[in-house]
């Protein structure tokens, strides 16, 4: 997905110890509760926004992004 307008792949409210993966060359998110969230990118532990929002990833970076 390059946008919110992208095709849906996944919606779900993760429960605590639960994981989520995804393999893809871009992929924007919806994330509802980022204190919340542990992510990591290729094993490497990443930055989430600290405000709910969306971000755009893709393997060298994770980016916040207002679309």
């Amino acid at each position: 997905m390059r946008s919110a307008t992208g095709r849906q792949v996944f919606e779900r409210t993760l429960q605590a110890g639960q994981t989520a993966r995804f393999i893809s060359t871009r992929l924007w998110i919806r994330i509802g509760a980022p204190w919340n969230l542990d992510a990591t990118l290729n094993g490497r532990t990443v930055q989430l926004p600290a405000t709910t929002g969306n971000v755009v990833i893709t393997a060298a970076e994770l980016r916040t992004t207002s679309s």
